[in-house]
């Protein structure tokens, strides 16, 4: 069964992998799976493992839901965390949460619930992760860190299309291949 998600690639990370290298220096102690910046990307839905018959009417939802979505920009807002300063559980690198964005995640999700898969319950925040975090050593040097601020770049990311991804897990870490991209309207 392939395992899938849906979510946007972004153009230009070097920073924010700069960023992360930054964070990886300050914990070092900690136990943090840390992303290959290859694989930044906002995720708009994780599907998980789909049964092959799915494939066909996932990708004509998709095809509907980038139909009725215009091409947006989006604006960083600088890295943030899931749970507490303390023990977070995933450091991400954050983006503003347009209205555009917030429909596009609503629409997959609503279109892909007509399909027959579950519905992400959880809010959804526009961000790519950085690393998700099993124990965390340094807490100090993980709240200096955030409290500081941080560059970002002011000029927006233009989005104008999102990919569905079949992730292979490895020893090494997740394989991402393209299973088929959407264009959005007026890209």
């Amino acid at each position: 069964m392939p395992r899938l998600f849906i979510a946007i690639p972004l153009p230009e990370t070097a920073h924010i992998a700069t960023l992360q290298g930054m964070l990886k220096a300050e914990l070092r102690e900690s136990r943090i799976n840390w992303v290959p910046p290859a694989n930044f990307h906002i995720t708009l839905k994780f599907l998980g493992d789909v049964e092959p018959y799915f494939l066909n009417s996932i990708q004509l939802a998709l095809q509907q839901v980038a139909a009725e979505t215009v091409a947006f920009s989006l604006e960083e807002t600088g890295p943030g965390y899931f749970g507490s300063l303390r023990q977070p559980s995933v450091i991400w690198y954050g983006y503003t949460s347009s209205p555009v964005i917030r429909n596009l995640a609503r629409s997959l999700n609503d279109s892909l619930y007509q399909v027959g898969l579950p519905r992400e319950e959880k809010p959804f925040r526009t961000h790519l992760t950085l690393a998700r975090v099993k124990t965390l050593k340094e807490t100090d040097a993980f709240r200096n860190f955030m409290e500081r601020p941080h560059p970002t770049i002011k000029e927006p990311v233009h989005i104008d299309s999102f990919t569905l991804f079949e992730s292979h897990l490895h020893s090494g870490g997740a394989v991402y291949t393209e299973a088929g991209r959407y264009e959005l309207r007026g890209a």
